[in-house]
C-alpha cells in the first residue's frame, strides 16, 4: 500500500481535504466509496458480490437523497446503521468472523465516510474512507488472485496494475472537480461528468 499512500502524499490531499466544510468532505468520501464500490465489484464473479448489496444499502439511500442526505442528522443515522455491521460482542466474535474478500475495508470506508461530518477525526475520515475503499480494490484484484502480500511486492503489483492506478486517478479527480466546483455540490454523476472533461 506504499505506493497509494506516496502518491497521496505526493498531491497532499490530506491538507486539501482540511480545506474543504464538511459537506464536501462528506460528499469526496462518498464518491470515492460509491466508485470504489462499483470497482471491487468488476473485480469479483458475480455471484459473489450479493452480500454487499444486502449490506450497506445507505450508500444507495444517500444518494437518492441528496442533497437533502448531507443533513448532520441523515449522515449520522446512516452512519449508526454501517456501524452496526461491525457491532461485535467483544474482540473473539470479531476475530472469529469470517469476512469475505473485501467486506470489512468496505464497510469501514461506509463508516468512514458517514463520519466526516461530526468526529473529532473529521479531518482523518474522508481519506480513511478513500484508502479503505482502494485496500477492499487491492485485496481483490492482487491478493484474493494470489499474486502477492509481501509489502515491497504488493508496491510494485499496485504501481503496475491499470485497476489500482485508475482508482488512485478517480480520487484526486473527485477531489479536484469538488475543490473547484461553484454553487451547489453536485451528485455523484455530476461529479463523473465532470471528471470526464478534465
Amino acid at each position: 500500500m506504499a505506493y497509494y499512500h506516496r502518491v497521496m502524499t505526493r498531491e497532499d490531499v490530506k491538507k486539501r481535504l482540511g480545506r474543504l466544510n464538511f459537506s464536501a468532505r462528506t460528499l469526496f468520501a462518498l464518491c470515492c466509496v460509491t466508485h470504489g464500490r462499483s470497482t471491487f465489484f468488476t473485480c469479483l464473479d458475480a455471484d459473489d458480490c450479493g452480500w454487499y448489496e444486502e449490506q450497506v444499502p445507505m450508500i444507495d439511500d444517500f444518494w437518492n437523497s441528496f442533497p437533502g442526505s448531507l443533513n448532520s442528522k441523515s449522515i449520522q443515522e446512516r452512519h449508526a446503521a454501517a456501524s452496526k455491521l461491525l457491532d461485535f460482542k467483544d474482540y473473539l466474535e470479531f476475530e472469529s468472523y469470517q469476512f469475505a474478500v473485501g467486506e470489512h475495508a468496505l464497510i469501514a470506508a461506509t463508516i468512514d465516510a458517514f463520519d466526516c461530518s461530526f468526529s473529532a477525526e473529521s479531518f482523518d475520515n474522508p481519506t480513511n474512507a478513500a484508502y479503505q475503499i482502494y485496500w477492499a480494490i487491492v485485496q481483490a484484484e492482487i491478493i484474493e488472485k494470489g499474486e502477492g502480500t509481501d509489502e515491497s511486492w504488493l508496491t510494485r503489483l499496485e504501481a503496475q496494475n491499470a485497476i489500482c492506478r485508475s482508482e488512485i486517478d478517480f480520487q484526486l479527480k473527485c477531489l479536484r472537480v469538488i475543490e473547484n466546483w461553484q454553487g451547489p455540490l453536485p451528485n455523484y454523476e455530476e461529479v463523473e461528468i465532470a471528471i470526464e472533461s478534465l
